[in-house]
């Protein structure tokens, strides 16, 4: 991860946007945009509902909304993603849900 990291733990709830030249870790809930030039994990206990665009993503919660990934986009065994994403590569783990369409970037 870069030097720079931002995180929304997850007793928190942001509506919004976020944009962030660093990595990004979010556990809690966040309805909006999300802008992240580096990684961006959303760990198990996070609720995205919006659109969410960085260079690698990885996750583990809930997404509902659109998905951009330059490089890599994770979905783990405890991730839901619901809507649309971009991407260059795809990993589904075992048990993780992707219900929506794909396009290669």
């Amino acid at each position: 991860m870069n030097a720079s990291l931002f995180i929304l733990p997850a007793d928190a709830y942001v509506k919004g946007r976020i944009v962030s030249v660093g990595d990004a870790r979010l556990e809690g809930k966040f309805e909006g945009e999300i802008e992240i030039k580096g990684d961006l994990t959303l760990g198990i206990s996070a609720q995205v509902e919006g659109g969410i665009k960085a260079r690698n993503i990885s996750i583990g919660g809930r997404v509902k909304g659109w998905v951009a990934a330059a490089n890599l986009l994770e979905i783990t065994s405890t991730g839901q993603v619901g809507g649309d994403i971009v991407t260059k590569d795809l990993l589904i783990e075992a048990g993780g849900i992707f219900t929506g369409a794909c396009r290669h970037w």
